[in-house]
């Protein structure tokens, strides 16, 4: 899945007339029907004897690639993980499954992993998926043209760091080996606790490489993009919909109810709702907040809410003044946010971020993790306040420093708050410039842009002050936030945040074999962070969406992650 969840942004279009024609499709004797109909089960009805199930569903925004070495927002992953898989793959529960490798060894010092892959691995063209399709794919992760946001996943392997800076020029190197065609090899810097749960990742997934070799960048679109999940692309029109249609190739198709997916690039949450109540839509992404109560308890049997493994939090741009080299200034900042407030009054009932990791509960195959909470937590927010305003004057500005400045403090210039459209997300931004402006007397200046402008601005580092952001775990450890903050990290380090003893803190974290003494040294490296207040954790996300009754085997989890092959749509 992608961690970014940008695509939760909301940007007005009508989209009830584009889906009346697209619900439409399954009475049509079009190519789509007659692939949907040839992708059946066998014992399925026959082309135009009874409509193939279909499954109509929000993704929350539009895609940019289905790339899964290059995509990183999460409608991508939504739409990746029906197509393609990894050696393992999500469960539809929260968890991982073994996939296209039925099995594997581990080395007695925990560094080298042999994968068998399953015999019956094949690509939706007939040909065999194999280990040198999954060698050119981790090569490919790791090599610096092909700008892969996730290129740090493959620091744990061998050569993979040296690789991705550029230090190793050659990417054959890369600690991956094909020992056989179904055979696949990886060697591990030191053992890594986390290794296991990484590959349910769409980044790790195998993409064929004879494809990309004979289509360059263009493998993704239908007619190229050769699948190897439950289902194959067969439309993808930009910012209006996608289709997929069943792999016949796919392993366990046989056990793959729903024929035809449309997955809709909804941004606007009242749409999809309207969409949703019109029987047009059978799952949306989120609800609008200010229908979260009347959906609770008007669409009883619809309404599916869980607790969701992210944060949505504020990042300054340090590489830009005053943020650069005021961390009083910042902590003002964090403080006069009142989490509470907005995590029930505004938002309707969220968890309020205390931390930039949210807590991890252990569980099968999870070592829980207890947050490196700041200092402040748990002080009244009237004493958050007050530290806050002494902070400004500290900071060298005055409390009503937003035009006029404050008494021996100069003015502190208007704060360029970035954010995606949409009303949820300026709900929160309008919530925190008004508690910025009444405790501080700050300015904020609300810029509100699509998805993708706020996304290209938060990598580049090019927005001015402060964006509005969040992160979704991409499997259960502290690192998937965590690994974020290093200061090599790249583009996902939104911040530019840098403290070599931080670095310092998570290599030697998960360098560390005892689950307890990692868990502390990441505390440690959260709480130093979180000191540093390179960002302003505000929330931890409790998706609330509508299911159809008619969904079956919908199960909420941390990551939010439900294939629509574990899917089934009832009459």
């Amino acid at each position: 899945m992608g961690g970014s969840l940008y695509c939760r942004a909301g940007r007005r279009r009508v989209w009830a007339s584009r889906l009346t024609l697209l619900a439409g499709f399954a009475a049509l004797n079009g190519p789509l029907w007659h692939a949907a109909a040839q992708a059946a089960p066998s014992g399925a009805a026959p082309s135009g004897a009874v409509a193939a199930k279909t499954l109509v569903r929000s993704i929350g925004g539009a895609t940019v690639t289905l790339d899964p070495q290059r995509a990183d927002l999460s409608s991508e992953s939504l739409v990746i993980d029906d197509l393609l898989e990894g050696l393992l793959a999500p469960d539809g529960r929260g968890g991982a499954r073994p996939a296209l490798a039925e099995s594997w060894t581990v080395s007695p010092d925990g560094r080298i992993y042999t994968f068998k892959l399953r015999a019956d691995a094949k690509w939706s063209d007939g040909t065999p998926v194999t280990a040198d399709d999954f060698v050119f794919s981790w090569r490919r992760l790791a090599d610096p043209r092909t700008a892969a946001p996730y290129a740090y996943y493959m620091w744990i392997v061998v050569n993979g760091e040296a690789i991705t800076k550029g230090t190793i020029k050659d990417v054959s190197r890369l600690g991956v080996t094909a020992l056989d065609a179904t055979t696949f090899q990886v060697e591990l810097v030191r053992p890594t606790a986390y290794f296991l749960a990484m590959l349910q990742h769409q980044a790790l997934f195998a993409v064929q490489k004879a494809s990309v070799q004979a289509h360059g960048d263009a493998f993704t679109e239908p007619g190229h993009y050769v699948s190897s999940g439950a289902y194959v692309l067969a439309e993808n029109v930009p910012r209006d919909h996608l289709t997929l249609v069943r792999n016949p190739a796919y392993y366990d198709q046989a056990k793959v109810p729903i024929a035809v997916v449309r997955d809709l690039p909804l941004e606007d949450r009242a749409a999809e709702m309207r969409l949703f109540r019109d029987g047009q839509v059978q799952t949306t992404y989120e609800l609008p907040i200010d229908q979260v109560a009347w959906a609770r308890s008007a669409l009883k049997e619809a309404f599916v809410s869980g607790d969701t493994y992210d944060t949505y939090f504020l990042s300054f741009n340090l590489r830009n003044e005053p943020w650069k080299s005021s961390p009083a200034l910042r902590e003002a900042l964090t403080l006069a946010v009142d989490r509470e407030a907005l995590a029930n009054r505004v938002l309707g009932g969220e968890q309020p971020a205390y931390s930039y990791v949210p807590r991890l509960a252990p569980g099968p195959g999870i070592t829980g993790y207890e947050p490196g909470w700041p200092a402040w937590r748990d002080q009244p927010q009237a004493e958050r306040e007050r530290h806050a305003r002494a902070l400004l004057v500290e900071a060298g500005y005055g409390p009503g420093a937003g035009s006029k400045g404050g008494p021996g403090g100069r003015a502190l210039p208007p704060i360029s708050l970035l954010f995606p459209t949409g009303a949820n997300w300026q709900a929160v931004a309008v919530a925190v410039a008004r508690q910025w402006h009444d405790v501080l007397g700050v300015e904020v200046r609300l810029d509100a842009q699509d998805f993708r402008i706020v996304a290209a601005q938060s990598n580049a580092k090019t927005f001015k002050d402060v964006v509005f952001a969040s992160w979704i775990g991409d499997y259960a450890d502290a690192n998937s936030f965590l690994a974020l903050m290093r200061g090599d990290a790249g583009q996902e380090n939104y911040a530019s945040y840098r403290n070599p003893l931080f670095d310092a803190l998570m290599e030697e974290a998960n360098g560390e074999p005892d689950p307890g003494r990692r868990a502390g040294l990441l505390r440690r490296a959260e709480r130093l962070m979180m000191d540093d207040t390179p960002v302003i954790p505000l929330f931890h996300k409790t998706m609330r969406r509508l299911v159809s009754p008619r969904v079956t085997g919908w199960v909420p989890n941390p990551l939010d992650l439900s294939p629509t092959r574990f899917l089934d749509l009832m009459p």
